[in-house]
């Protein structure tokens, strides 16, 4: 509905979407005023540095004149700089300047210092006396996907120089969102090497934990096996999604790390329990044995997965849908080659056992009769200590006290940390503190955020804006969103209809109005159009302004104002949601909006999905281990394990200033799926043994899976690690928070007030 060409006329008070702006901030190195003569003299100096930065795309030399945001057909220019020629009146204060905004009433003509001015203290007429911080900012021309590679380029090179120069005087801190962004790339080109990397260290560890000092008895082959069958499935769902049209996001980097663990921690538990077949059965024999003891934890555990999956497609986040797209085929996939792929290379390597044939060489070794001693006195070495070691531990009366009381403790300490849990991006842990970008973040925190953004007022309803009753219903409104102690005074409103209706008592209006009766809607909305928006620094709110075909009715328009003293934590987000409770009182529709609406209500939403998502996946894995183990008890031990683990996981978070946004959210997501796997495989051993006694069913269960869980716990553990350097602590998970995080958009449940059923979102 309100497009922003920055081809032709960028604003920044106007933007939709957060701006790809290249910006930099000032501070003075002495910690001294911003308005004195040595420092206004090192900024001038570095504005040009900054606009003759080149880059060289396609044998063509770019500079900030081809790629700038276009303001009046010349290029955006920031403020302080067009008050260079005035710096002596400026620092005598001889020359004026009104913070936060300098409105003409006659022309219109706007200066927004909150684009320049940070940290300032202003006297009670709101001029200008002390300035602590500066920002440049350097708008560019997003409207043009054909200058998409040039504004790439520029901005790599204007970051690079920025760190590079150099000034008696100030001291610059690049913009941290930039620094982020681009960071972001580089650890995701670097994600793909450590692919793989974790595949060939997964796979040495497979193939030392499956080598035992039988040569016959070992199986090197099948940690091999189990990382080429992740292999397999990670490149079929890529496939599938792929060439059925399902675009791909960075989400997706951390797939193969997750699609890896899973195929290695479930063939653990296939070659545990082949190992405790016997070996003077055939292949055919074994196989069905080894199928009949880990298919069905294995099925259990893969469609919890699947299902937690399915369950996040239901979130409102798209990214968090196309990833579960694509971790729901993975899964799928995974346990398809599991039973095929995996299964036959079993059944091949049994065939070896069978032969007596060398693990490494395939060579006869000795007689068979040799294969039952090796077997009996070494293969099972690791799985005889859970079952006789860690089984008597753990059945001692005493500790099963300390356990359970270990378990209250720890539970506790979790509920406890979940009261602190915390919701939204923490913008101030991507980097270390000393870095230059954690500063630029705190910069703008502590100096930049009094008044940080404009808040979009859209009436989404066709008015006829000529009755009075209608512009007193919207003086009303404004006055309403006023009465807020976040938003300024109403004297820096942004509405073309106060400025239009000024316009009409204006001396001139007499002439330049003659002939229309602005009471009748058509001669309101003529006079509008061809007069008063032709009018120098009046085109502005053309912008804000949405015709029919005919320009018979005015069917949309929006109106500003502007958000103060939101650098206290939570105030923007508890700013953004008062006025939407605000935006329901009216008689006609009202949409709240600003460029950082998504990251808002991506905060104000995220705890309510994650419970919701949480609670909901618990229940029907609940109901599917139900379904093939039908044990009300280990049901409910394995639902009280699942929501153990989940609220734990939550509580350290908040001890470890975690805070929950989608990157967590998805992580509890899959955490769902996983934290069923151990408990499903001791459940169904537990359930399906012999046994009589309760000691000995855990015996068999430590015995058929102690091992293999401690296997796969130490596979994850391997290959679940972050990319890290000395300049930023940014991991694979936070690889799509810059860009990504304005995916978000709201469903007609839970928003309508942000998207009307006839709108798209942007």
């Amino acid at each position: 509905m309100f497009p922003t060409n920055t081809s032709k006329h960028y604003d920044l008070t106007r933007m939709t979407q957060i701006p790809r702006s290249a910006m930099v901030y000032v501070l003075n190195k002495f910690g001294q005023n911003m308005l004195q003569k040595e420092t206004l003299l090192e900024i001038q100096v570095l504005d040009e540095l900054i606009k003759n930065i080149t880059v060289v795309v396609d044998g063509r030399v770019i500079n900030y004149s081809n790629i700038c945001g276009i303001v009046n057909e010349k290029c955006f220019e920031n403020p302080i700089l067009n008050l260079m020629p005035e710096m002596d009146k400026l620092i005598s204060r001889k020359r004026k300047v009104k913070f936060p905004v300098e409105i003409d009433p006659l022309t219109y003509k706007t200066q927004y210092w909150i684009i320049n001015f940070g940290g300032v203290k202003y006297d009670t007429r709101g001029y200008v006396r002390n300035v602590k911080a500066m920002r440049l900012i350097y708008p560019l021309d997003e409207s043009n996907s054909s200058k998409e590679q040039w504004l790439q380029e520029w901005r790599k090179a204007f970051l690079k120089n920025v760190k590079q120069f150099k000034f008696n005087f100030i001291e610059l801190y690049p913009c941290p969102v930039l620094s982020t962004e681009l960071d972001m790339k580089s650890i995701a080109d670097d994600t793909l090497f450590l692919i793989s990397v974790a595949i060939i260290v997964a796979a040495l560890f497979c193939v030392v934990t499956y080598t035992t000092n039988s040569w016959v008895m070992s199986k090197p082959w099948m940690g091999i096996a189990a990382v080429f069958s992740a292999g397999l499935a990670i490149v079929s769902s890529f496939g599938l999604m792929s060439s059925c049209g399902v675009e791909t996001i960075s989400y997706n980097i951390s797939l193969p790390f997750l699609i890896l663990a899973i195929e290695i921690d479930d063939s653990f538990v296939i070659v545990a329990n082949w190992r405790v077949t016997e070996v003077q059965d055939n292949v055919e024999e074994r196989m069905g044995k080894t199928y009949s003891k880990s298919s069905v934890s294995i099925t259990i555990t893969t469609l919890t997965n699947i299902l937690s999956f399915c369950i996040a497609m239901t979130a409102e986040f798209p990214g968090v849908r196309i990833f579960c797209y694509y971790a729901t085929t993975c899964v799928c996939f995974t346990y398809f080659y599991q039973i095929t792929f995996f299964g036959s290379c079993l059944a091949l390597s049994g065939y070896r056992e069978e032969r007596c044939l060398n693990a490494f060489t395939f060579k006869m070794l000795k007689e068979k009769s040799e294969k039952y001693t090796t077997h009996h006195n070494h293969e099972y070495l690791t799985m005889k200590f859970f079952r006789d070691n860690v089984a008597r531990f753990i059945s001692h009366p005493t500790i099963k006290i300390i356990i359970i009381f270990m378990y209250f403790c720890n539970l506790a300490i979790g509920i406890w940390g979940v009261t602190f849990l915390k919701e939204g991006l923490n913008i101030f842990t991507l980097y270390p503190n000393h870095s230059k970008v954690t500063k630029g973040y705190r910069i703008y925190s502590d100096y930049f955020t009094e008044f940080s953004f404009s808040v979009h007022i859209v009436i989404n309803k066709t008015l006829d804006y000529s009755q009075e009753k209608v512009q007193k219903s919207i003086e009303n409104m404004m006055m309403k969103f006023h009465s807020h102690p976040n938003i300024i005074p109403s004297e820096f409103d942004i509405s073309w209809l106060k400025y239009y209706e000024k316009f009409q008592n204006h001396p001139v209006s007499p002439f330049t109005m003659n002939g229309y009766d602005v009471s009748r809607k058509q001669d309101f909305i003529d006079g509008l159009r061809n007069v008063f928006l032709r009018i120098g620094e009046a085109k502005q709110f053309s912008n804000d302004i949405v015709f029919n075909d005919n320009y018979t009715e005015i069917i949309c328009s929006r109106f500003f104002v502007g958000a103060k003293h939101d650098h206290l934590r939570g105030t923007e987000r508890k700013l953004i949601n008062e006025m939407w409770k605000i935006a329901e009182e009216f008689e006609f529709p009202v949409i709240i909006h600003s460029f950082y609406s998504s990251a808002i209500e991506q905060a104000l939403i995220i705890k309510r999905i994650t419970i919701q998502l949480f609670w909901l996946t618990a229940l029907l894995i609940f109901i599917v281990f139900f379904a093939f183990i039908p044990n009300f008890l280990c049901a409910l031990l394995v639902g009280l394990s699942i929501t153990s683990i989940i609220v734990e996981t939550f509580g350290y978070m908040s001890f470890w200033n975690v805070n929950l946004d989608v990157i967590t959210m998805m992580i509890i997501i899959v955490c769902n799926g996983f934290c069923v796997n151990y408990p499903t495989h001791m459940c169904y051993v537990f359930l399906t043994s012999s046994h009589s006694t309760v000691e000995e069913k855990l015996k068999e269960s430590l015995y058929h899976v102690g091992f293999p869980i401690l296997q796969g716990s130490l596979s994850t553990i391997l290959v679940s690690g972050r990319p890290d350097t000395d300049d930023t602590n940014i991991g694979i998970a936070t690889l799509p928070l810059v860009s990504d995080m304005v995916l978000f958009h709201s469903s007609q449940t839970d928003r309508n007030r942000i998207l009307q059923p006839n709108q798209k979102p942007e």
